[in-house]
């Protein structure tokens, strides 16, 4: 029998024995958990470093102009054809197969029944794609009381004169599109309707009375030829036809720039083919398509005079044309045509979604249906459009000056190396920037008349609590002898600035209720990560401070030693794409990047390789690409795919990174190299005005670096017409450096 004190101390090993054991447990699921989380580190940031090098600039497609003009699935109309032989009444189809022999089509009336094969082109005019299921869809206003039945109206009777056309039924297939997340649904109030959706209104009025105006232009407003506009109109907000119709005449008397008969004043002599239906037709003819085609295909990057001597003989080609290629080309004429009342109303829309979005975007949303300089001279001719932009400029001493004056000059005299002809560079410029969830950006497109008005503001929860991500990229310019020859422009990596974390438990989705409540639903469809799961989580940029295990620091020295520098050796090496090229690595003095242990260290392995490590001067974001052109259009096209996911609301972290993402592997290498050529041409500046930097904001910016460099699949090359100047140049500057 053991005695109290035995019993006791045996009680206290066995607990002691429990504690090693648990305490043994931990460090070995410690040490696992920091193996996972090292190895998805080093997945990640290999992964980051070692994407494509280079991307072509994708090619420019108009509307129509492949070879084969229609596909499966297209909608088109099929005009009757009542020829001996023949007994077709044509109508609304969708194309079933496209041969060389024609095209199959099943008509939307009657689809289990009518079928027509082998049909000419000629026959054949493509019409716009939409929904029609939703199209078939009618929104009834519900009644002021849940518990009462809905009350069947009486409908006027429609006069049987008045025969509504297809474009009005495709603008109301657009409004109900354009109306989804924005304009109100349910109330037959008018003191429901904010300023905008009144004048939303407004302007769909309009634009309805513009396509209906042959069969109603003898009669007054809202007489009973209106009833169709007033009711369709109604059944797209959602509000009774008389709320729309005292709507129309309280916005119309009040002082908003709108005149009573038209609601957008342009200026005639800048009418564009967008709104002046005549300039339409004159411009879409078979010739002129044909023309468009062939300019697509083997004009681009050709000067004005050699587009003169192509377009002769394009058009000597056309007259050589069979009368089946003729009859494809009509048949694109009418298809172009047929889009033609829906183009304002789409661009308007994409502008509305995304006001920042450029003329270039624009020409891409609507098909190359026209051209960016038309859709810039249809912005601008009305005197109503506003852009919103400002712009910074560097408060600089007479010591940063001279720094940068100095810096300048070392750039430009290639680093104070030999003027050897037959040299080759590999620049490396990099730097940090954060991708916001949601912001405020510069140029937003506004206009009253045309109803733009959210281009004003953008959605979020908390303005001083929006979600970023930090972006850590390399770029690099690989030429010979000198920047102005032109070269490859290098994508070197991208990562996100983050640390791998293990997941301590489930986490799941908010989700809230009708009043605002928020909840957790732990249910497998809301589940973000499981317990044990490997997770990035975003962490501070710090120079040579690792942090701590619970809160490990982004720290660039363990970055630049272990991911960049082998990466670097793999590109200048033996075996690498730039062989024999003298590497150039430039930063910035951002606190962190000119941190005494860093710098230390870059130099040692810099010198130990035979690289080169140019910190550039204070204050001198213009010196490097990435700030000068590089971030500003990535940031541009991140939100341009921001607005096509989430339109102007905030993001989560997760959709950041798709965006940035994306955006970052479909920009295109040339991009990258005419940025290096317009930091070579801003250094000038920079030396000629003294380090005097208002040059940034007065306007003489520009260097015409797009018309002296054309683009190639990996960079850029001077354009023939400016080879001689640019070889001189070149020339004068070796021979004062010998």
């Amino acid at each position: 029998m053991l005695s109290p004190e035995a019993k006791r101390a045996r009680r206290a090993v066995s607990a002691a024995n429990r504690k090693a054991k648990k305490f043994e447990r931990k460090a070995k699921e410690a040490q696992r958990d920091a193996e996972n989380q090292a190895a998805s580190e080093r997945a990640y940031f290999k992964k980051a470093l070692s994407s494509e090098l280079t991307t072509p600039v994708p090619p420019r497609k108009m509307l129509l102009l492949n070879k084969m003009p229609l596909k499966v699935g297209d909608r088109v109309r099929v005009t009757e054809d009542y020829a001996p032989g023949m007994k077709s009444a044509g109508g609304e189809a969708f194309v079933e197969e496209v041969s060389t022999s024609g095209v199959s089509v099943k008509y939307i009336i009657d689809s289990t029944t009518r079928r027509e094969s082998n049909i000419p082109w000629k026959r054949l005019t493509p019409l716009p794609a939409y929904d029609d299921v939703d199209r078939a869809k009618k929104r009834k206003r519900p009644s002021r009381d849940v518990n009462k039945p809905l009350k069947k109206q009486k409908q006027a009777p429609q006069p049987a004169a008045f025969k509504p056309t297809a474009f009005a039924d495709k603008l109301t297939l657009l409004l109900k599109q354009n109306i989804k997340g924005s304009r109100r649904q349910g109330n037959n109030s008018r003191s429901h309707l904010n300023a905008f959706e009144k004048l939303s209104i407004t302007f769909d009025y309009e634009i309805m009375g513009v396509l209906h105006k042959d069969e109603v232009k003898t009669q007054p407003k809202f007489s009973s030829k209106w009833i169709f506009v007033l009711k369709r109109l109604a059944n797209i907000w959602g509000v009774a036809p008389k709320t729309i119709k005292r709507v129309v005449r309280a916005t119309r008397s009040r002082s908003w720039g709108l005149e009573d008969k038209e609601i957008v004043s342009r200026d005639t002599r800048t009418s564009t083919v967008i709104t002046d239906k005549s300039k339409m037709l004159s411009y879409f003819t078979p010739l002129q398509i044909y023309m468009k085609e062939r300019e697509a295909a083997e004009g681009q990057g050709k000067r004005r005079w050699e587009l003169d001597i192509l377009r002769r003989q394009w058009k000597e080609d056309f007259m050589k044309l069979s009368w089946e290629e003729v009859d494809i080309l009509e048949m694109k004429q009418r298809a172009a045509i047929e889009k033609f009342p829906l183009v304002e109303s789409a661009l308007l829309y994409h502008i509305n979604r995304f006001p920042n979005i450029t003329f270039e975007d624009l020409e891409i949303k609507i098909g190359h249906w026209c051209s960016k300089s038309t859709i810039q001279r249809w912005w601008t001719s009305t005197t109503t459009y506003v852009y919103l932009m400002q712009r910074w400029v560097p408060l600089l001493s007479n010591a940063q000056r001279r720094g940068q004056v100095l810096f300048a000059q070392r750039f430009l005299n290639r680093w104070d190396q030999s003027w050897k002809r037959g040299q080759k560079f590999l620049l490396v410029h990099f730097d940090e920037k954060w991708f916001y969830a949601n912001a405020i950006r510069p140029g937003a497109k506004l206009d009253r008349a045309r109803g733009l008005y959210q281009g004003r503001y953008r959605r979020t929860k908390n303005s001083h609590h929006i979600d970023a991500v930090m972006i850590l990229a390399f770029v690099g310019f690989a030429f010979n002898d000198h920047i102005l020859n032109g070269g490859e422009g290098v994508k070197v990596g991208m990562v996100r600035c983050a640390r791998a974390h293990t997941a301590k438990k489930a986490v799941y989705k908010a989700v809230y209720d009708d009043d605002g409540k928020r909840t957790h639903p732990k249910i497998e469809e809301n589940l973000v990560r499981a317990k044990g799961d490997i997770y990035f989580k975003d962490a501070n940029v710090t120079a040579t401070n690792v942090g701590t295990p619970s809160e490990p620091k982004f720290d660039l020295l363990t970055f630049f030693t272990a991911y960049l520098f082998p990466r670097l050796r793999e590109l200048v090496g033996p075996d690498g794409p730039y062989k024999g090229h003298q590497l150039i690595l430039q930063g910035d003095n951002a606190p962190t990047h000119a941190d005494e242990a860093f710098i230390k260290e870059m130099k040692r392995v810099c010198e130990a390789e035979g690289w080169l490590w140019e910190p550039q001067g204070a204050h001198m974001p213009h010196a490097n690409v990435l700030d000068l052109a590089v971030f500003p259009s990535w940031s541009k096209s991140h939100f341009a795919e921001a607005a096509e996911l989430v339109g102007r609301s905030t993001m989560s972290k997760t959709q950041i990174m798709s965006c940035v993402e994306k955006s970052w592997k479909e920009m295109p290498s040339a991009k990258i190299a005419r940025s290096f050529v317009q930091v070579y041409k801003t250094m000038e500046k920079v030396v000629a005005n003294g380090g005097d930097t208002t040059f940034l904001a007065d306007g003489s910016f520009h260097y015409n670096v797009r018309e002296e460099y054309v683009n190639t699949d990996t960079g850029v090359k001077p354009h023939p017409y400016y080879l001689r100047k640019v070889k001189n140049t070149i020339k004068k500057i070796l021979k004062k450096n010998k």
